[in-house]
C-alpha cells in the first residue's frame, strides 16, 4: 500500500476585513513552470457508475491524482476535514472554511496528504506554507469561497499526484460552464450523516444545471453553479473544498471547474472557478492558458 505524502503547513495569520477583495499574506514570487506538462492523465471515464459519494464509489489512486486529503486543526486541537485539488507542483486549491471559519477564526496548521485514494499510516512532511484567500464583497448566502494554499515544498509529482488543469480563457466567464456534461464530483467526506469517516478516496456523478434551472437559484450568487444528481448521492462533511470536474471534448482534457461548498435538494453548489481565473493566475503564477 502506498504511503500518503502530506503536508503540515502553519499558517501566519493576518486579518480579514469583509470587505476586501482578497488577501495574500506575503508577495510570491515562484513562478511554476507550465502546467500542461503535468495534465493529470490518470483519470477514468467512469460513464455508468452514479451513487452516494459517502457510501458509494471508490475511486483508486490512480483515477484523481490531482485530489487531496487535507485536515484542518483549530484552535484548542480540534479537527476537521476537507477536500481539495492540486493545481499545480506547490499550489492548492480548497474551500476558504477549510482555513477560515465564519466566525474570522483562523486555522492553526493544516495538512494535505496526496498520493493514495486509502487513509493507511501516512508518512508525514512538516514544512511551512503561505496561503492566499479570495473572498467577495457582494452579497448572498452563501458567498463563494474557496481559498489559495501555498504548499511549503514543491511536489515530486508521479502517478497518482497530478495537477489538474485550470479553465482556459475560453471556458471562463461562462455563468453556467458546461452545462448539461456530466461531471465528477469527489471527495474524502463521512459515509453518512452520523459522521462515520470513510477510509477510502470517493465520487459521484452529476450534472451541470443551466443557471435558470437551479432550484435553489435565490440563496446563491453568480458566482456560483449548480449540479444535479438523479441518485441518492449525498455530500457530507468533509467532501467540501473538493473538485468539480469536467472532461473537454473538443481539448481532450479534464480541467477542474469548480470548488464545492454545500449540498440540498439533490444539488451540489460549487464556487465557479473561471470566474476567478485572472486572480488565481496572478496570486500563482500558473499561466491561464488560451
Amino acid at each position: 500500500m502506498q504511503s500518503f505524502f502530506c503536508l503540515l503547513i502553519l499558517f501566519y495569520f493576518s486579518f480579514i476585513s469583509a470587505n476586501e477583495e482578497h488577501t495574500v499574506t506575503r508577495k510570491v514570487s515562484f513562478q511554476v513552470p507550465d502546467v500542461e506538462k503535468f495534465i493529470a492523465e490518470g483519470l477514468n471515464n467512469h460513464n455508468s457508475r452514479d451513487g452516494r459519494i459517502g457510501s458509494g464509489y471508490v475511486a483508486s489512486s490512480y483515477d484523481y491524482p490531482f485530489v487531496g486529503d487535507a485536515t484542518t486543526t483549530w484552535p484548542y486541537n480540534h479537527n476537521t476535514t476537507c477536500t481539495g485539488s492540486l493545481i499545480s507542483i506547490i499550489w492548492f486549491i480548497t474551500a476558504r472554511s477549510c482555513i477560515i471559519n465564519s466566525a474570522n477564526i483562523m486555522a492553526t496548521y493544516f495538512t494535505v496528504y496526496f498520493g493514495s485514494a486509502i487513509r493507511s499510516s501516512p508518512y508525514r512532511v512538516f514544512n511551512y506554507g503561505d496561503y492566499a484567500i479570495f473572498k467577495t464583497g457582494t452579497t448572498g448566502n452563501p458567498d463563494p469561497e474557496y481559498a489559495l494554499v501555498r504548499l511549503g515544498i514543491i511536489m515530486n509529482l508521479s502517478d497518482t499526484i497530478k495537477p489538474i488543469l485550470l479553465p482556459r480563457r475560453s471556458q471562463s466567464n461562462q455563468v453556467s460552464p458546461f452545462p448539461e456534461h456530466r461531471v465528477d464530483i469527489v471527495g474524502w467526506g463521512e459515509i453518512n450523516s452520523a459522521g462515520e469517516p470513510t477510509l477510502y478516496l470517493r465520487y459521484a456523478n452529476f450534472y451541470n444545471n443551466e443557471a435558470w434551472d437551479c432550484p435553489i437559484s435565490g440563496m446563491i450568487t453568480r458566482y456560483h453553479f449548480c449540479s444535479r444528481t438523479y441518485s441518492l448521492a449525498v455530500l457530507y462533511s468533509g467532501d467540501f473544498g473538493g473538485p468539480v470536474v469536467v472532461y473537454d471534448q473538443y481539448y481532450g482534457e479534464y480541467i477542474l471547474i469548480g470548488v464545492t461548498n454545500y449540498f440540498i435538494y439533490n444539488h451540489a453548489i460549487s464556487t465557479n472557478i473561471g470566474l476567478f481565473m485572472e486572480f488565481i493566475s496572478e496570486t500563482t503564477g500558473i499561466p491561464w492558458r488560451y
